[in-house]
């Protein structure tokens, strides 16, 4: 529940070296009081989809401290995620939780494209009967010529909430 979520407030909350925020979505480098830069949005971007494809928080604690710790030193169970998750969207969750911010994809925009590439599933095998070899697909698939994209059922919802908070990420980085 939001309203049990372990947050840090303070009323210096500009000042280096302050830790600020909801523990369960921040970065490492926040968790640290370090300096942070737009990749810490992309940081919670990764948490934001990992919690809504599995349910559950990428990173928990009974309190504070320990989702903390937990930010620093756990792995989300990736084994959460269900198998329908195409291939791109996990790799690109596991690269908004690089705990390196170096190795961390680097702006929100590319979560934002990697998100609106169309998922195509792969037309079924046809087999020949007399040779036993496995023949290409006899007409395509419906819809495989269109730009519109095909996403299982745990993809559907994913699909508004965080662009559109992506796009409010993208403006308020903008100078």
């Amino acid at each position: 529940m939001l309203s049990q979520s372990p947050t840090i407030t303070t009323p210096a909350m500009t000042r280096m070296g302050v830790i600020l925020g909801t523990a369960a979505y921040m970065s490492p480098e926040q968790a640290k009081g370090r300096a942070a830069d737009k990749r810490i949005d992309v940081w919670a971007h990764g948490c934001v989809l990992y919690e809504m494809l599995t349910g559950k928080r990428a990173f928990e604690g009974e309190d504070v401290s320990d989702t903390l710790a937990a930010v620093l030193r756990a792995d989300p169970d990736w084994n959460a995620l269900p198998p329908d998750v195409p291939a791109s969207v996990r790799t690109l969750i596991e690269r908004c939780l690089e705990k390196d911010r170096r190795k961390r994809v680097a702006d929100v925009s590319t979560a934002l494209f990697v998100l609106g590439e169309p998922t195509i599933p792969k037309p079924p095998a046809r087999i020949d009967v007399t040779s036993g070899t496995t023949l290409p697909p006899s007409r395509p698939l419906p819809g495989a010529g269109s730009r519109r994209s095909v996403r299982p059922p745990s993809l559907q919802l994913q699909s508004a909430a965080p662009l559109s908070g992506a796009s409010t990420l993208r403006k308020q980085h903008r100078v």
